[in-house]
């Protein structure tokens, strides 16, 4: 698996604002084509999981997209989740 942090048209190799529409309203395009997202590329079948053992942590929204082989998304949802201090 390979991580990295990337804007995501430098991530998916398009600025493709036609399929990133689909997820996020004209009101939102602006903001989400220009922020950096944390990206995980998997080389086939494999599994990850994060852990933390922070003993403080906060709230936070953040945008999960889920893209195929050929970098397309096909799934977008906005998730909750704690995170170290």
């Amino acid at each position: 698996m390979v991580v990295d942090a990337d804007y995501l048209p430098k991530a998916i190799g398009r600025d493709d604002k036609e399929v990133l529409s689909q997820f996020f309203s004209l009101n939102e395009m602006p903001d989400r084509s220009n922020q950096q997202y944390f990206i995980l590329f998997s080389a086939g079948t494999a599994k990850a999981s994060v852990s933390s053992s922070a003993s403080d942590s906060r709230p936070v929204s953040t945008d999960l997209i889920l893209f195929d082989r050929e970098r397309r998304p096909f799934f977008a949802t906005a998730l909750r989740l704690l995170a170290p201090r």
